[in-house]
């Protein structure tokens, strides 16, 4: 089990944390979602054999955010 934290940018309202959570909840591999919506950050605890950075760096944005490098 690994643990990944990231910064989000654009993401300041709840709606746009519940869009984050459900997007990186859909990634194989993933256990746990943390989002803190107010300082843009998430942190997934992930099965590292399943699941990678670009796979919830790819799921962000298809939501329409992306991540700060």
């Amino acid at each position: 089990m690994a643990t990944e934290k990231m910064v989000i940018r654009g993401m300041k309202l709840p709606v746009d944390g519940e869009k984050v959570g459900h997007a990186l909840r859909q990634v194989w591999g993933i256990q746990e979602v943390a989002l803190n919506f107010q300082a843009g950050e998430v942190t997934v605890k992930y099965d590292e054999r399943a699941a990678s950075l670009q796979d919830f760096q790819q799921a962000i944005i298809d939501c329409g955010f992306e991540t700060a490098e």
